[in-house]
């Protein structure tokens, strides 16, 4: 590493090439190269994804669709949250009698306006499994689902229906702070 370059010419219209790298202005034309993370793939961008569901996909963590449950194209999601007419619900689980490593969460997003709804569960096996977790991630799959929804159908996520959706976020903190008795799983 540690070479020395001088810069010639600059085109900052130009699409980058090459690796990342850091370097240190020595002077105006000068840089010496501090750390370099060898070749990268140049290819063109993925290409963009035609359907929602491509579109959720591509982000990565496949397994948290595997039982997403829609019967249309979620296009109404977009609609009831510039209505400001959508309710979300989750509830997290977690038995360690029965498995001390996995938590799960049931989630649901529905149109009051319309009764459109999504349904998903999502199943995590974790070391650090527990119902806190649990509920976390219900909150997480609906969180990336709307913001999936937000981007794909491009969504003004600043007017104010979405703002009165946004503001519910609060709405957990406060649940948990609550000290409620549990209530014991069915016998």
């Amino acid at each position: 590493v540690n070479r020395r370059f001088v810069r010639t010419s600059s085109d900052l219209t130009a699409t980058p090439k090459g690796a990342t790298a850091s370097v240190e202005w020595l002077s105006a034309n000068s840089i010496k190269l501090k750390h370099y993370a060898g070749s990268q793939n140049n290819e063109p961008d993925d290409p963009v994804a035609t359907d929602f569901l491509s579109h959720l996909r591509s982000w990565g963590g496949d397994w948290m669709w595997n039982d997403l449950r829609m019967d249309s194209d979620p296009a109404w999601v977009a609609d009831s949250l510039r209505k400001g007419t959508i309710v979300c619900v989750t509830d997290g689980s977690y038995n360690r009698t029965i498995d001390p490593g996995v938590c799960s969460a049931g989630w649901i997003i529905m149109c009051r306006e319309t009764k459109k709804r999504v349904i998903g569960t999502v199943l995590e096996r974790s070391e650090a499994a527990g119902s806190y977790r649990g509920e976390l991630l219900g909150m997480l799959a609906i969180r990336l689902f709307l913001l999936a929804v937000e981007q794909f159908y491009q969504v003004d996520s600043t007017s104010n229906s979405i703002k009165a959706v946004r503001a519910q976020k609060s709405l957990p903190r406060y649940v948990f702070a609550v000290q409620i008795a549990r209530v014991s799983y069915a016998s």
